[in-house]
């Protein structure tokens, strides 16, 4: 699966975290790549949901009280037990990536996010 856009030399931001979680790494992956499951890995998301299963994702998503906002999004990677990644379409433009890896004391998970361009919409109320 090939990404929607090609990625600039200099994102407008990007940030990586990893976690080592003492689990198999089929399970995690069977978990994240479940898109239902991200409303409670999110602190953003409040549900997401298939509507082209395995393809195509529609989310829905609040910071604070009055900031709310769906997106539609798309499957860029998906390799069972190693990687699954999608890319968010507008307002959010977001690619994210989440890779599995087997290490001493289970398997360490990476998040990477990365937004090639600026937010059009500004967060004004958080």
């Amino acid at each position: 699966m090939e990404s929607p856009k090609t990625a600039p030399a200099r994102p407008a931001l990007q940030a990586t975290v990893q976690l080592v979680i003492k689990a198999p790494r089929q399970e995690l992956y069977e978990f994240i790549s479940n898109i239902e499951n991200m409303g409670q890995l999110s602190p953003e998301n409040q549900k997401t949901f298939w509507f082209e299963q395995g393809k195509r994702l529609k989310g829905r998503n609040r910071i604070g009280a009055l900031y709310r906002w769906s997106m539609t999004g798309t499957v860029t990677e998906d390799i069972p037990a190693q990687s699954f990644g999608f890319f968010t379409d507008w307002p959010s433009e977001t690619h994210w990536l989440y890779t599995f890896e087997d290490v001493t004391g289970g398997t360490l998970v990476t998040e990477s996010m990365r937004k090639d361009t600026k937010q059009i919409l500004p967060v004004i109320f958080m």
